[in-house]
This record gives structure tokens, C-alpha cells and sequence, in this order.
């Protein structure tokens, strides 16, 4: 049985990678597809790394999660505590297969695994939150391992001068900057797989997606950070594990910078589905909405003067897991409305007005959004499905009634203060929130050559990886295992998998953030562009 290795490439895409490989510009992304298996894989929606990192490893769909953002619905950050499933490394724990977890985002807070884990960059800010020593700052686990890792963890403040700012601006020292970030990250997780033993290895390389947003206007720049910097990775990994099985991922796609903003909710107007009040005609109300949620003490003033508190959706025992932002969406005729977005990948149909005509009013709106076009004639979506065709699970209920994917340089907004359906996005950095195109490569003694696996999701990755190293695969999981991606003469082939009904629900607690470690890590999650 071969040990697996599993390599993450944020944001990659064959959408933008495959007429370079067909150029021959990337030999051994070329060598790969020649000599093992590829494929894509859906994203989430909306297709942001988180969920998509947490379906990745723990095999749900975020209908099952219960997670769409990097915030939960109190507006506190998404960590490991929030996780309410098992991990890939705590199935393998609990069987003694030993891992390594390297640069997972979501993974902080870091626990206590059979092996080794290093929380993501993205999870922490300064230098890990503290020294070494302090057991609640640490960001490593075993914690003595921290100081093996000088200059892994980069303090945002430093991050943003010294690599956003200075690529954005031109200077090429923020792209030699970026490029040795991930060289030495790469150097010392191979460093450590070589140290120990593992059967399960696991790392995430974040900065081809930073390089896709701060470079989308210049790609020959991000070219030649897959030249110089991620296929020297990769084929250094091709040559060093070559009795192991490895896999390459990404968690969404890649795309142009966000070019319009489509206002859902002025669509749905003008389509008799949204009625208004008056009180939508005076656009200055969306100036000072705007200006008191940014400026004002939002959770006291905002909430208080404008009543707009944000109540937690739900109608189910369940949790609530979004945000119900209905009462902020001022101007609207609520008895007379029949859909409405407050999301900004979703509509809500009113089920008291709809009543048996849910259905029919769906599918009319489905199409109908299918069928849209701008001003100037482009399609503004890419397509709209009923929420059960995309999700399932346990929080199914609270999830919009219709799911809308835009096309890739329009980003959706639910405001009704606009009279244009579209208008002009100042964006200037690349957008992945409707790219849902994700890369899937597998390399090995065991992986088929010249080989296409049909369309398959992100949560099939963690059955496949049980199956590879011999565990047996829950029932409960959402995925399944990518059987064809193996050759006739594995043994994986034939091998039937094992399947159990072992609980997939965590039972294990994790800490909560400290204040400290939840301001850094808003301060990370606002510098990247992830909220306002």
C-alpha cells in the first residue's frame, strides 16, 4: 500500500492553465496529465476557501457544514472550532495512521493529532500570536516544532507592505517577496515528511491565489510564478515521494476582475417579483445606511437606530447558520413581495405569498435569470439552479430557494437603491466568487496514465484517501470514491471499500479564538478583500 500526498493549489484552474500546458510553458503540469489522471472538481458555491477547504477535508457539502463564509452568522471568524465534523487526520488518528497537516487554513486553533499540524498563515497574524512557549498561541502542534519554523508565519502588517502592496505598485521585490514565502514553506514541509513516518501527507500552497488576484491584469506575471515557483515545487515532490500516490487540488477556480455589479434584487423589481415603498426612491438613505455601518459602533447604534439587527435564520432545531438580513433590506413591500435576495449568491421566495406556487415560481425565475442579459447584451449569469440541486443536509431548510451563479466578472449585490440592473465595479484585483472549475491531478504507482475522470465534487477527495490508505469509508460522508483514477494493475483496482457506520460528527471541543486572535484575524480576512 502507498502513502498519500496530497499538494493544494489555491485558486488553480485548467480554465487559465491549460493553454499554457498545451504550450508547452508548463512541462510538468504536462507530464502529469500525460503520465496520471486529471479531471475537475465543483467548487462550492459561493466558491471562496472557506467552505471549500473544510468540504475538502471533511467530505460534506456545506448544506451538511452548515458554513458559506469566512464569518459565522455572529460576524466572529470561521476556526477549527467551528468544524462540526471529523477531519481526515482525525479518522487516520483514530486508526494510527500518522499525518502531516500543513497551511490548512481554518485549522486554528491547532489540535492535538497523531502527527504533526501547521495552522495556515491566514489563521494568524505576528509571529503566531505570541511566542513559542504560550501554550494558547501557539500555532503548531507538537508547539516545540514552532521554532523549526522561523519565518513561516507572516505578520499581515508585513505581508501587506512587503508583498500586496508592492506587487500591486509594480515592484518586483513583491513578487520575489511571495515566491521565497513559498519556497521555504515548501522546503521545511518536505523536510519534515522526510523526518518521520507518515502515511498521510497534506499541504496547501495559498499564494498562486494571491498572485491570481493581485496579478489578473498582468498573467505573464502569474506564469511565471508556476515557472519558477510551483512547478520546481512539484516536480522536486514527483522525484523525492516516488513510491507515493500524490494528488494535486485546488479549492475553486480563477477569474477576471470583477468588471459589474449586478443588483439582484432591482432585477427581481423589474420582473414583478419585488415590490418597493417609497422609501427606496431616496437614494441618500443608502448613503448614510452605508456610511453608519462603516463608521458607527455597528452592533450598538446600527442595530439600535436603524433596527436592523441581524436575526439568525432559521425555522428548524437546527442551528442557525446565516445571517437573516430581510430587516436591512429597507424600501421593500413585504406583503406584496414574492422573492428577494439577501444574500449575495441566492433568492428567497416569500412562501407565504408564493404559497402553492412555489414551485412554478422557481422555475419561472430560474429560467428567467438563465435567459438575462445587460444592457449592452451579455449573459449576466451563469447559471441558477433550485438549492436541492447544489446542497444537501441537515441545514437544507435555511438555505436560499434558488442558487445564482454570475458570471465571473459580475459580482451579485442585493441592494434595491439602484434603478440599473448593472453598474460599474472599481475592482481592480481577479475574483474567484463565482469560479467553480477546480483542478483535480493525480500522480503515482497506483494512478492511471492518459487518464480523464469524469466531473466529481470536493468532498469526494476525503473517501478517496481513505480508500487509498485502507480505512474504512463512513457512510454518513457526502462523497464517494474516485474509482477511475486508479490503473488495471493497482491494487487499489479492485479492492473493494469498507464502509462503516462510525459517526462523522465531532465530539471532540477545541478552544474558542481569544479576542486578540479574532481582531488578527478579521484584520487578515479584511486585507485580503473578503469583507468590507
Amino acid at each position: 500500500m502507498s502513502k498519500t500526498l496530497l499538494i493544494g493549489l489555491d485558486g488553480a484552474s485548467f480554465d487559465f492553465l491549460m493553454p499554457w500546458i498545451e504550450e508547452g510553458k508548463l512541462p510538468v503540469f504536462k507530464k502529469i496529465l500525460q503520465e496520471g489522471t486529471h479531471g475537475i472538481l465543483n467548487s462550492t458555491i459561493p466558491s471562496i476557501t472557506c467552505p471549500a477547504l473544510p468540504t475538502i477535508y471533511t467530505g460534506m457539502n456545506p448544506g451538511n457544514l452548515g458554513i458559506f463564509s469566512f464569518l459565522n452568522p455572529d460576524g466572529s471568524v470561521v476556526s477549527s472550532s467551528n468544524i462540526p465534523y471529523k477531519s481526515i487526520w482525525h479518522f487516520l488518528s483514530e486508526n494510527n495512521k500518522k499525518s502531516l497537516i500543513s497551511n490548512l487554513r481554518t485549522t486554528f486553533p491547532p489540535e492535538e493529532i497523531n502527527g504533526v499540524m501547521i495552522c495556515s498563515l491566514h489563521s494568524i497574524a505576528g509571529k503566531g500570536l505570541g511566542s513559542w512557549e504560550n501554550a494558547e498561541s501557539h500555532w503548531v502542534y507538537p508547539k516545540e516544532l514552532q521554532k523549526e519554523l522561523d519565518g513561516w508565519a507572516v505578520d499581515i502588517d508585513s505581508f501587506t507592505e512587503n508583498v500586496i502592496n508592492k506587487i500591486l505598485s509594480g515592484d518586483p521585490q513583491g513578487y520575489q517577496n511571495v515566491k521565497q514565502l513559498e519556497e521555504l514553506r515548501a522546503s521545511k514541509f518536505k523536510k519534515l515528511l522526510l523526518k518521520a513516518d507518515y502515511d498521510f501527507a497534506f499541504h496547501w500552497i495559498e499564494h498562486t491565489d494571491t498572485m491570481n488576484h493581485l496579478c489578473w491584469g498582468n498573467k505573464k506575471l502569474i506564469l511565471k510564478f508556476y515557472q519558477e515557483v510551483i512547478e520546481p515545487i512539484m516536480s522536486d515532490y514527483l522525484n523525492t515521494f516516488k513510491d507515493w500516490n500524490i494528488l494535486f487540488i485546488s479549492d475553486h477556480g480563477a477569474a477576471d476582475q470583477v468588471l459589474y455589479d449586478f443588483n439582484i434584487n432591482t432585477w427581481l423589481m423589474n420582473n414583478g417579483y419585488l415590490e418597493t415603498t417609497w422609501l427606496h426612491k431616496i437614494k441618500l438613505i443608502s448613503h448614510i445606511l452605508s456610511f453608519a455601518k462603516k463608521h458607527l459602533p455597528y452592533k450598538y447604534i446600527y442595530s439600535k437606530y436603524f433596527n436592523m439587527k441581524k436575526e439568525l435564520s432559521t425555522t428548524t432545531k437546527e442551528k442557525a447558520i446565516l445571517p437573516n438580513e430581510k430587516n436591512s433590506i429597507l424600501g421593500v413591500n413585504w406583503d406584496n413581495t414574492i422573492a428577494y435576495s439577501d444574500l449575495n449568491w441566492g433568492i428567497r421566495i416569500n412562501r407565504n405569498k408564493a404559497g402553492d406556487n412555489y414551485e412554478a415560481i422557481r422555475e419561472k425565475i430560474i429560467s428567467q435569470l438563465k435567459e438575462s442579459k445587460s444592457d449592452s447584451g451579455w449573459n449576466i449569469v451563469q447559471n441558477a439552479w433550485k438549492k436541492e440541486d447544489i446542497y444537501s443536509g441537515k441545514y437544507l431548510d435555511q438555505l436560499p430557494d434558488i442558487i445564482v451563479l454570475p458570471q465571473n466578472y459580475i459580482k451579485m449585490t442585493k441592494q434595491i437603491f439602484h434603478n440599473e440592473l448593472t453598474q460599474a465595479n472599481k475592482s481592480k484585483i481577479g475574483s474567484h466568487f463565482s469560479a467553480i472549475n477546480a483542478l483535480f491531478m493525480a500522480y503515482g504507482p497506483d494512478i492511471a496514465q492518459h487518464n480523464i475522470i469524469e466531473r466529481s465534487n470536493l468532498y469526494d477527495i476525503l473517501p478517496t484517501i481513505l480508500f487509498m490508505l485502507k480505512q474504512e469509508i463512513p457512510k454518513e460522508l457526502d462523497g464517494k470514491v474516485l474509482n477511475k483514477i486508479f490503473a488495471e494493475k493497482s491494487e487499489y483496482f479492485n479492492y473493494q471499500a469498507k464502509y462503516t457506520d462510525e459517526t462523522v460528527v465531532r465530539t471532540h471541543q477545541i478552544r474558542d479564538l481569544s479576542d486578540k486572535e479574532e481582531e488578527d484575524m478579521k484584520k487578515m480576512l479584511k486585507s485580503l478583500g473578503y469583507f468590507e
